[in-house]
């Protein structure tokens, strides 16, 4: 009787400690949990841009890195349970493994809340794929009820970029395009000639620049264009180019072009032969003028009726106007006419023999008035 009433109390003990043991555990205290998070908006749990963009609800990976970009990390961290961290905690950033920074963050991150990083400049890399990670209380200092999900890595390609093609205008030159009536650029040495005549010979000089850190192993062209129309598209390149590297293409004859104002245009690259990283800056235009040259006149009754007061016609549809017939002491009436040269003032002298040259580098002719019929 006494064993089976022990054995009663023994069942009892061991119910009423279990039942403790139980309500022991189940009073245990809730903990947080900090995780890596990707808010809404953002691209993913750690974003990396080339522009200091980043805001709270919009952070995206940039398209392309490249070794010359100032990159920016965005990065959050979220308290996913349902009681609040009071106390601050530091974070880890690490850079192909070697740790770039550590970052404080400060309490309280309130039950399913959310603290971030934006727009931190973390420098350049080089050209290659490059780990990127975090580790959140890296010190431990919060007791979480998950210690193993603090951690999250990617990856991140930096590009060596595309080369851009652009015209160039080289040291020493005058302009992208220069134009001459002498084939006498150099490569240090370009400047426009300063007046050009329709029976002048033309020649053109014209440079493009690589304008990026990629070379170009491939040969690209580059195509002229006189007054909007295709003259030629093959001047080509004959070797690599490098990384800001550039060719000139001197004293290119393009023959003569008559009186008036044209359009010469050079673009690089015409027939896209390289993938550029800017394909909209590969032509350049300019325009150049061509003086009238020689006038001719169609009878000595203009000049006639000019040095009387009036205007004659000069060919491409300009002009000259005569002074009023308001004579000197010397009976001479002085004229200038744009684009008379000194051959056709000494052309008429020699026909009509009532024309005096003035001084001969200037386009001036004096009317005889002696010379003319009575009025």
């Amino acid at each position: 009787m006494k064993i089976f009433r022990s054995a009663a109390v023994l069942v009892a003990l061991a119910l009423l400690f279990s039942s403790q043991t139980s309500w022991a555990k189940k009073k245990k205290p809730p903990k947080p949990n900090l995780v890596p998070y990707q808010p809404s908006g953002w691209s993913d749990k750690i974003v990396i841009t080339n522009q200091p963009n980043a805001a709270e609800h919009n952070a995206l990976d940039s398209a392309a890195l490249l070794p010359t970009d100032t990159l920016y990390i965005d990065w959050a961290v979220l308290n996913d349970s349902n009681v609040n961290v009071n106390a601050s905690f530091s974070s880890k950033l690490y850079i192909d493994n070697v740790l770039k920074a550590t970052f404080t963050s400060p309490p309280p991150i309130l039950a399913h809340n959310y603290q971030r990083l934006l727009n931190w400049n973390m420098g350049s890399l080089s050209v290659g794929q490059h780990t990127i990670g975090i580790q959140l209380d890296s010190g431990n200092v919060v007791v979480e009820s998950n210690q193993s999900d603090n951690v999250y890595t990617k990856t991140i390609t930096i590009s060596a970029g595309l080369p851009n093609l652009t015209p160039y205008q080289p040291p020493g030159w005058s302009d992208k395009i220069v134009v001459t009536n002498q084939p006498n650029v150099t490569q240090g040495s370009a400047t426009d000639s300063a007046s050009l005549e329709p029976t002048d010979s033309l020649y053109l000089s014209f440079a493009i620049n690589n304008v990026s850190n990629v070379g170009i192993n491939l040969p690209y062209n580059v195509a002229l264009y006189i007054d909007n129309v295709l003259s030629s598209s093959n001047f080509f390149t004959t070797g690599p180019t490098a990384a800001n590297g550039w060719w000139y293409w001197p004293n290119q004859s393009i023959g003569s072009l008559g009186a008036g104002q044209h359009t010469i245009g050079i673009q690089a690259d015409s027939v896209n032969i390289i993938a550029e990283s800017n394909e909209g800056d590969n032509s350049y235009t300019k325009t150049i003028a061509i003086a009238s040259g020689a006038v001719v006149l169609e009878t000595i009754n203009q000049f006639i009726f000019a040095a009387q007061g009036g205007t004659i016609s000069l060919p491409g549809g300009s002009s000259a106007t005569f002074a009023p017939n308001t004579f000197t002491s010397d009976n001479n009436v002085t004229v200038s006419l744009v684009g008379l040269d000194e051959a056709t003032r000494n052309g008429f002298l020699d026909t009509t023999g009532i024309f005096e040259a003035d001084a001969p580098a200037e386009q001036v002719l004096k009317i005889d008035t002696g010379a003319l019929p009575p009025q």
